[in-house]
């Protein structure tokens, strides 16, 4: 019953959230080149995608084949394969893939706090402000967060699909997933069982990951003669480690080359140089990032604290038109999350919170390296979550003990 409440709520809050937006709207930034590959992908052209550029007057186009992970681009050129290329289509497969990844989530909550306490964790997921909203973008965080919280369900469960495929996906669709295996291995070693067969569990558990992960690897050595998993890398780590990412109203916040380069932007924006191949652009902007932060270590260790910051801020600091809707919906949910969260805190010593302190650790550190956003925070959120229903649990017991002793809950 619980599942179908859930169900219907994820789902119903997520259809009106992006029919409010418009299903039918243009993609923008990164949806645009999510829409371009998959349609590629339908077309049965692979995994590419075209810009171009006016370039000293003249059109310039570039092909690039390796700029996003592949999942996500599959996932929705396989849509599009059946019914054509469009947003309709596209959001609601991420409407879909939001309301799975709070089933997911449930799943793995009841094994960590309990079906009482996971059920109103996942409610608060299902009717989470920022989820709803990326759950109508053409974007992979609904992929994302469906992957890890099935991948954790499965390792707190020991059910489902093997830990290790799901994984395995979740990098295929971000790459910072890498980072989740050291949370899920510490799990495999503290989880009571012969030390053989948690040697087992750990070595499958990293060989399902590279057998799915591999192939995509050697494809980007054949095609730019060094193994890779993306090439936005570079200019993603430049866009939050430069001098305008510290000076900018609000600091921490990721901005484009051709406005951290004001000085001799590069032609194509985003995607570079003309004249230079894809995984030489993505080197070139990782360069001049690592430049800067070696130039400017006290620059950049403010920098490092602005992006903490913004991490934890409930108010996501947008400079859109929106920006008061986002500020008062991120204190109405992650500011009474975070105290909750804190409340939690004594429970980070079991085994059961390694798995979302991990999710938390992983997604803060992306912040660090590259920028603090909203966006980075959103796939932590199932981690504080549960965090926050451990430091409810603490505020019910304390309650219980006060109304036993006779003291005012008792009255």
């Amino acid at each position: 019953m619980r599942w179908i409440v859930l169900l219907s709520i994820a789902l119903f809050l997520r259809l009106g959230v992006t029919a409010v937006r418009g299903f039918d709207r243009e993609p923008v930034k990164d949806e645009w080149s999510y829409k371009e590959i998959a349609t590629n992908v339908a077309a049965g052209e692979g995994i590419r995608f075209d810009v171009t550029r006016e370039v000293d007057r003249r059109p310039k186009t570039i092909t690039l084949r390796s700029l996003r992970p592949p999942l996500y681009p599959l996932a929705l050129g396989g849509v599009f394969a059946v019914t054509g290329p469009g947003p309709i289509p596209g959001r609601l497969l991420s409407v879909a893939l939001g309301t799975l990844s709070v089933l997911c989530f449930f799943g793995w909550a009841r094994n960590v706090v309990g079906p009482r306490a996971a059920f109103f964790a996942a409610l608060a997921l299902a009717a989470w402000p920022a989820h709803l909203w990326s759950s109508g973008e053409m974007l992979t965080e609904p992929l994302f967060m469906a992957l890890v919280c099935a991948a954790f369900w499965s390792l707190s469960a020991r059910r489902i699909l093997p830990p290790g495929v799901l994984l395995g996906l979740a990098v295929l669709t971000r790459p910072s997933a890498l980072l989740l295996l050291a949370p899920a291995g510490l799990l495999v070693l503290l989880t009571p069982a012969e030390g053989a067969t948690r040697r087992r569990r750990l070595a499958w558990l990293a060989v399902t990951v590279l057998a799915l992960v591999a192939p995509w690897v050697i494809r980007n050595a054949v095609i730019h003669g060094r193994p890779l998993l993306t090439t936005n890398m570079g200019v993603t780590f430049l866009g939050g480690n430069s001098a305008l990412a510290l000076t900018a109203d609000p600091p921490g916040r990721w901005h484009l080359p051709e406005r951290v380069l004001d000085d001799d932007p590069p032609p194509m924006g985003y995607y570079g140089w003309p004249d230079l191949t894809e995984r030489e652009n993505d080197r070139r902007f990782l360069a001049l990032g690592v430049d800067w932060v070696r130039e400017n270590p006290g620059e950049w260790t403010s920098l490092l604290l602005h992006k903490g910051a913004r991490f934890f801020d409930p108010d996501p600091r947008s400079v859109k038109a929106d920006r008061r809707l986002k500020a008062v919906a991120g204190w109405l949910s992650f500011g009474p999350l975070l105290l909750l969260a804190i409340l939690g805190l004594p429970r980070v010593f079991s085994r059961e919170m390694i798995l979302p302190l991990g999710l938390i650790a992983v997604q803060l550190a992306t912040a660090l390296i590259f920028y603090g956003d909203a966006r980075v925070r959103l796939p932590a959120v199932p981690g504080f979550l549960l965090l926050g229903a451990a430091g409810a649990g603490l505020l019910l017991r304390l309650r219980a003990i006060r109304g036993a002793s006779g003291g005012p809950a008792s009255a």
